[in-house]
């Protein structure tokens, strides 16, 4: 019997190696949301043992967070010029035309990490070049569950009326957003 308790402490620390939260969802202006293109919070993140983000590192660009980190399930993250995996700010979005890919761009306060695909894994590699592996659907499911969290944020908030030269970019980073969400829904089983 003892061994079998053993047996599932070690599935259950191995299964709850990633946990995601946002908490204190909100648009920096409470005068024109609807203008406001960008939800801001806190990203509590803790990956293994490691904090990644939490209260005291600061709010974030949630939506350009959780539209980030839904590209890390499907793909490597190399690191990234323009923002950071869970960014500050995403002051333009901007439809580049060479890609055809929605490009954001703001300061360069943010949290950023490397993500790598092996085995069905996620290794994260960090800056101090730890490296901590978690498994893929875990990862999925943890993203899935906050996109959700901050798309339902848009959903019940007056609807956005971006600025024309944004118009374009903003429509089609929802688009593309909810298409990224519906990409991972089997690996997420969501």
């Amino acid at each position: 019997m003892a061994k079998f308790i053993n047996f599932q402490r070690k599935t259950d620390t191995i299964r709850d190696m990633v946990k995601l939260k946002v908490k204190n969802l909100h648009w920096i202006t409470e005068e024109e949301t609807e203008r406001d293109l960008c939800a801001h919070g806190f990203v509590i993140l803790k990956i293994g043992n490691r904090i990644v983000s939490d209260k005291e590192t600061g709010e974030w660009a949630v939506n350009v967070a959780a539209f980030n980190l839904l590209k890390t399930v499907l793909a490597n993250y190399d690191g990234d010029d323009t923002t950071q995996l869970i960014p500050c700010c995403g002051h333009d979005f901007i439809l580049w035309d060479k890609t055809d890919e929605i490009v954001f761009f703001g300061c360069n306060n943010g949290i950023d990490w490397k993500i790598a695909h092996r085995d069905k894994k996620i290794i994260h590699i960090f800056d101090d070049n730890t490296e901590i592996e978690t498994e893929i659907k875990e990862w999925a499911e943890k993203i899935a569950d906050f996109s959700d969290e901050v798309m339902a944020f848009y959903q019940h908030s007056k609807d956005k009326v971006p600025h024309d030269h944004d118009k374009k970019a903003f429509e089609r980073f929802m688009q593309d957003w909810k298409n990224l969400r519906f990409s991972i829904s089997e690996l997420a089983g969501k």
